[in-house]
């Protein structure tokens, strides 16, 4: 399949953006807005601290689960779900116009925070 994308594209007939066929007068143009929607998904996101250590806290429970068994590992699971869902009521996600690029922000700063623990 990408040895036809290609001998397309040195065709001259179409040019590949995103997987579409787009006709050579309109590919510049659709380069540009392909750049654009790229641009958007990279906004960045800055988490509230109290959502921050949420996640922190979320991410921390989940680890200690594999090491836990019987009535520890209970508590440990609801303290998990009750976590999650405080992660997804919180405020902060109605203000987001990327919800996919805020989370994976909120856990990439979570992260960061636990490895500076």
């Amino acid at each position: 399949m990408a040895a036809k994308w290609q001998a397309l594209g040195e065709a001259g007939n179409a040019a590949d953006v995103r997987g579409c066929f787009v006709p050579p007068e309109r590919a510049e143009r659709r380069c540009l807005i392909a750049l654009v929607v790229g641009l958007d998904r990279r906004m960045a996101y800055e988490p509230p601290p109290d959502l921050l250590k949420l996640k922190t806290d979320f991410l921390t429970n989940e680890a200690e689960l594999p090491t836990l068994a019987g009535e520890k590992w209970q508590t440990a699971f609801a303290r998990s779900q009750k976590l999650a869902l405080e992660i997804h009521r919180h405020a902060w996600w109605s203000e987001v116009d990327n919800r996919h690029s805020a989370w994976m922000a909120l856990l990439q700063a979570a992260k960061e925070q636990q490895a500076r623990r």
